[in-house]
């Protein structure tokens, strides 16, 4: 794997109660209220098993304008 394991996944994007309902932006599903999700910094939600699958897959994981390369300088500045 290429992608961001599950400790940097969950340090960098902790899961979370949605605050309103919703649709992940990977499989396109509803989110309902007070369900467990990831949020980015570009504000997209996520179903924890869409996104942390994704992400430990992806070589240059992306979200919309979110590059790895800015993922990896937010965890270096947590750490």
């Amino acid at each position: 794997n290429y992608g961001f394991n599950k400790t940097q996944i969950d340090s960098l994007f902790p899961l979370k109660d949605s605050t309103q309902a919703g649709e992940c932006s990977i499989c396109l599903e509803d989110i309902r209220y007070r369900q467990k999700i990831r949020e980015l910094q570009c504000k997209h939600v996520f179903h924890p098993d869409c996104i942390d699958g994704w992400m430990n897959e992806q070589e240059n994981a992306q979200c919309v304008d979110m590059s790895r390369k800015a993922v990896e300088l937010l965890y270096l500045s947590l750490i």
